[in-house]
């Protein structure tokens, strides 16, 4: 990933990944961008999916 990414990552997911007490994420920027991509793509596969009532 570069910085010229436009995704947005919120804050809420970035928490996932710092120790208590710390300020940094313990992973690399892409990595936490890499499966913040991930995590969208599957909701919406799953969103599509849902039956019609």
């Amino acid at each position: 990933m570069t910085d010229e990414s436009q995704i947005t990552i919120p804050p809420s997911f970035i928490a996932l990944y710092l120790e208590p007490g710390r300020t940094k994420p313990h992973a690399p920027r892409d990595v936490i961008t890499q499966r913040y991509e991930f995590c969208e793509d599957l909701e919406a596969m799953l969103a599509r999916h849902q039956p019609l009532r």
